[in-house]
């Protein structure tokens, strides 16, 4: 885990000069599926149906320092023709995860790779594997005892080598009045760097007249690093009148 923490800035993609990816996202939106809420929707149209879904194709430019844009390709929001904001590829979970806090419902989290980690989480080594990069160690954290603040249990897996995430898989801990969640990362190796492929994130929103279940998962690829970014407009998203107007054929490539 130190060593992880000592190359957090050789492996955190964030730290790159610039960046370029595609992103296909999507989410629904439900609600718990109990026996009892069930039985209520059973003589409705959401009997076997989301109450919602989104879906969004990006492609997102990134440049130091601190400059990005988000262009939309193609975007639908069920039961809107032409809808007024679209799901962004970091809409429920950070874009890395080498920040040393990654925040959540509106809440901070400390990272378990981050200075001062081990004295707030328990780590614990559960197992080596082989990935496609190599030897990866699987190692469980959860929170110390009587350790304080907003923490997270979980796995991880990091790389034998260059001690970078490989996989994070993590939920929060402790009695939060907003919501619970669990949020999974996945990464890959693109041109010699370290670089997020995947991400899925689960959330209950807890509130007693109409609690709310969101899923949505993200996929990332045709990663460049050697590009001319262009210019970056006051919004940081983009979604021109033609990406709300994609065909099933459109859909299918995106």
């Amino acid at each position: 885990i130190r060593k992880a923490v000592k190359r957090r800035k050789y492996n955190d993609p964030e730290k790159l000069d610039r960046f370029r990816y595609n992103s296909y996202n999507k989410a629904v939106i439900d609600v718990p599926r109990t026996d009892s809420i069930q039985a209520e929707l059973d003589s409705t149209n959401f009997a076997n149906a989301h109450f919602m879904m989104m879906e969004s194709a990006t492609t997102v430019t990134f440049e130091q320092p601190n400059k990005l844009k988000e262009e939309v390709v193609g975007n639908q929001i069920t039961g809107f023709s032409n809808p007024l904001f679209a799901l962004q590829s970091n809409s429920f979970q950070p874009f890395s995860s080498y920040s040393p806090y990654l925040t959540f419902i509106d809440f901070d989290f400390l990272n378990p790779i981050s200075p001062g980690s081990d004295g707030r989480y328990v780590f614990q080594l559960e197992d080596s594997v082989e990935t496609a990069e190599g030897k990866s160690y699987i190692i469980s954290f959860q929170p110390s005892k009587n350790a304080n603040g907003n923490l997270l249990e979980g796995l991880l897996t990091l790389d034998a080598d260059e001690w970078a995430i490989v996989l994070i898989q993590a939920k929060n801990t402790g009695k939060h009045n907003l919501a619970r969640f669990e949020i999974r990362q996945q990464y890959g190796k693109t041109f010699g760097n370290w670089f997020p492929e995947q991400s899925s994130s689960i959330y209950e929103i807890e509130d007693p007249e109409v609690p709310l279940l969101i899923i949505s998962n993200t996929y990332i690829d045709s990663v460049e690093f050697d590009f001319d970014p262009g210019k970056f407009n006051i919004a940081n998203i983009e979604v021109p009148e033609e990406a709300n107007q994609k065909t099933d054929e459109d859909w299918k490539s995106l």
